[in-house]
């Protein structure tokens, strides 16, 4: 997989992060980001590593003004999560990557509740953690299109 292909999947990725949605589908929309992080960590690891899922953290940061570092934190521990598990990853069934996939983006999500509850703002309603299970139900669907892509 080029690194022009990778650049477009994130490019994709942040404008479906910050897409003008109606307020009522904000619980529907997962973490698009963190799925391609995990996708190109299991398919592509030699190109696509810890420090990579960090940068692009740090580029959602500046997307979404968010305090600067709470994603890329966020993203660099599940990426290296896969990088230790993802020998294992490769041979699950789809339904325990769902499991697996389910559990990143839903400690994703409790380390920027923990870095914005520093900050004095949490939010802990539904819709807040909705979206792991969407991002995890999706997850198949993420991970197919990206690999048949890289083997191209």
């Amino acid at each position: 997989m080029s690194l022009i292909k990778i650049i477009l999947y994130f490019i994709v990725a942040m404008m479906l992060r910050i897409a003008p949605i109606p307020p009522a589908f904000f619980p529907f929309n997962p973490d698009w980001i963190l799925l391609i992080i995990i996708a190109l960590a299991l398919i592509i690891p030699s190109k696509f590593s810890i420090g990579s899922a960090w940068l692009v953290g740090l580029l959602t940061d500046v997307l979404t003004t968010k305090l600067l570092g709470q994603h890329a934190l966020a993203y660099a521990v599940c990426a290296y999560i896969v990088a230790v598990l993802y020998r294992q990853v490769r041979h699950y069934a789809v339904i325990q990557q769902c499991f697996l996939v389910f559990s990143l983006l839903l400690l994703s999500r409790v380390v920027i509740y923990i870095t914005t509850s520093v900050q004095g703002m949490p939010r802990a309603d539904w819709s807040y953690w909705s979206p792991t299970i969407i991002g995890a139900m999706i997850w198949p669907l993420v991970y197919r299109l990206l690999r048949k892509s890289s083997d191209k």
